[in-house]
């Protein structure tokens, strides 16, 4: 029971920690490259995906996410903060400011028996300061994976990589163990990377009290 609910609290933790990683790293750190985004120069068209009968919807992406039997969301307030964004005031006033954030958490599901959750986030690459014609998901793959590496208070190791379905989508899979040496412990952690017009989507899936065998969250996901 002890190591059950280690591993439930440690699955968590490491979302936790992930969620600080994203907001405080950007692609120029990781890269060395200056920051020189214009702050109104995003894709007119991208907005934040809705909840709607228990599924995460979004237009942006043309996919959707069923709710998993036991799992919760985290609320749009809940998101929109850890984006650094305020809910409140004018909606078309909310979408530009979208647009200048380097990245955008655009669902959160969690498993609060399990400690299993799957996080959606955009990366802007144009306000990164990227080329948005050439940076790839391979470009990301590697700085994800250079910085990750870099981290102390969890220690990542890339176990694999490959280009896998998802909701009917093309994503290259990245697959991490991620260890937690106050606990000492591992969980695994698999990020999934898609390209769409000036962003990179990712879903990253964290294990929680079982295995992505045993349930995949990825399952979940379909075309909108």
């Amino acid at each position: 029971m002890m190591k059950k609910t280690v591993k439930t609290a440690v699955s968590l933790i490491i979302a936790a920690a992930l969620l600080l990683l994203m907001a405080s790293c950007t692609f120029s750190e990781v890269l060395q490259k200056l920051f020189v985004g214009s702050m109104d120069d995003g894709t007119a068209d991208f907005d934040m995906g809705v909840i709607e009968l228990g599924a995460y919807v979004s237009d942006f992406s043309g996919m959707k996410f069923a709710l998993p039997e036991g799992w919760e969301f985290y609320d749009r307030e809940e998101l929109l903060k850890m984006s650094g964004l305020d809910e409140n005031g004018d909606e078309d006033a909310l979408k530009k400011e979208l647009l200048k954030k380097t990245t955008v958490y655009d669902m959160f599901a969690v498993d609060s028996m399990t400690g299993m959750n799957v996080i959606v986030l955009y990366e802007n690459i144009k306000v990164q300061g990227m080329d948005t014609e050439t940076f790839s998901e391979q470009d990301y793959a590697a700085a994800l994976t250079g910085n990750l590496e870099k981290q102390t208070t969890i220690q990542y190791t890339k176990s694999s990589e490959q280009t896998v379905a998802v909701g009917g989508f093309d994503f290259l899979e990245l697959s991490y163990e991620a260890y937690y040496p106050d606990y000492d412990f591992s969980i695994e952690q698999k990020y999934y990377i898609r390209k769409i017009d000036d962003f990179i989507m990712g879903i990253i899936v964290t294990e929680g009290d079982g295995s992505f065998d045993e349930m995949s969250p990825l399952s979940y996901f379909s075309a909108k």
